[in-house]
C-alpha cells in the first residue's frame, strides 16, 4: 500500500498529466504515459497517429465542448468574464508560477494542474514536517476544488460522452474520478454532490494510478 505521501505525490502526477492532455492533446511524453495507465491505453484508438489524435483534440475541445468554467456553468456562457477573472485570482493564489497565454484562465487544464501543483507542495510540506503549511495547502486545494472544477465538471463529463470521442470520455471520467476522490480526503463537505468512487482507487489495475507513483 502506498504510504499518504505517495498518495499524495500520485494524486499530484495524475492532475498533472490530465491537465496536460486537456490543454495540449495526446502528444509526447503526456501520450507515452498515458499508455502506461490501462483506463487511458484501453480507451485510445488503434491505429491513430499524433496528426489524427490531434484531430480528435481540436474536435473534443476546439469545435465540440471548449473546456472552461465560464462556459459551462457561467452565466454569460462564454470565456472572459467573471469565471475568467475569480479563476485567475485562485491560480495567483495558489503560487504557480507556470503561466500559459494562449488560454484564459478558467481553463479547467489549468485548474487540474494547479491542483497538482498544491498536492506536490503539500507532499513537500509534509516529508519536511511543515504541518501548518499543509494545512494551507489543503484549503487552497479546497478553492480549487470547490469553487472552480467541481461545479463545471458534471456538464463537461456530459458534453464530452455526447462527442463519441473514447479517450476523451476516458479522459474526463478518470478526472471525475479523481476529483471526488481528492476531495473527499480533504477537510469540510464539498457544496456540490460529488461522483461515486470506487474503493481503491489507487489500488486498481484499470486506473494503473499506482504507476504514476514510480
Amino acid at each position: 500500500m502506498p504510504s499518504p505521501i505517495d498518495t499524495i505525490r500520485a494524486r499530484s502526477r495524475l492532475y498533472g498529466l490530465l491537465g496536460a492532455l486537456l490543454l495540449d492533446g495526446f502528444q509526447g511524453d503526456g501520450l507515452e504515459t498515458a499508455r502506461l495507465l490501462p483506463a487511458l491505453a484501453d480507451a485510445l484508438p488503434e491505429g491513430l497517429d499524433a496528426d489524427h489524435l490531434a484531430a480528435r483534440h481540436h474536435q473534443a475541445f476546439g469545435m465540440g465542448v471548449p473546456p472552461y468554467e465560464g462556459v459551462l456553468v457561467g452565466a454569460e456562457g462564454h470565456m472572459g468574464g467573471d469565471r475568467a477573472a475569480a479563476a485567475a485570482d485562485t491560480l495567483a493564489a495558489t503560487g504557480l508560477t507556470e503561466r500559459r497565454t494562449d488560454v484564459e484562465a478558467d481553463h479547467l487544464g489549468l485548474l487540474l494542474r494547479a491542483s497538482g501543483f498544491l498536492c506536490a507542495a503539500e507532499a513537500d510540506a509534509l516529508t519536511d514536517g511543515e504541518d501548518a503549511a499543509a494545512t494551507e495547502l489543503r484549503a487552497l486545494q479546497v478553492r480549487v476544488l470547490d469553487g472552480h472544477l467541481l461545479p463545471a465538471w458534471p456538464m463537461l463529463s456530459i458534453a464530452v460522452d455526447g462527442l463519441d470521442l473514447s479517450e476523451w470520455s476516458a479522459v474526463v471520467g478518470l478526472a471525475a474520478a479523481l476529483l471526488a476522490d481528492h476531495r473527499q480526503a480533504l477537510p469540510g463537505e464539498a457544496e456540490l454532490a460529488l461522483p461515486e468512487v470506487p474503493d481503491g482507487l489507487l489500488d486498481d489495475p484499470k486506473t494503473g494510478v499506482k504507476r504514476i507513483v514510480a
